[in-house]
């Protein structure tokens, strides 16, 4: 569930992202739970997976999430399958 209570299927989480010439997506992430927003950088990588870099503070100090494309399936009793 989003912070409103509503679920998070279909929800828009990257907003404002535009391409570089270097292959990244500067941009903006939501976070679903309490709807606070950070300033983001991702990129795909050959796989098709999308590469996104989480840290507090420094880079340094952080490490990087790999989201891959859901291929389940959408129920109206239960939003993801």
């Amino acid at each position: 569930m989003d912070v409103n209570g509503r679920s998070q299927g279909g929800l828009t989480i990257i907003t404002n992202e535009k391409p570089t010439a270097k292959g990244a997506w500067p941009g903006q992430i939501t976070h679903p739970r309490d709807a606070d927003t950070y300033q983001a950088k991702l990129w795909p990588d050959v796989g098709g997976d999308l590469n996104l870099p989480v840290f507090v503070g420094l880079p340094l100090l952080g490490s990087t999430q790999i989201w891959r494309k859901y291929t389940g399936h959408l129920t109206a009793e239960r939003g993801l399958a």
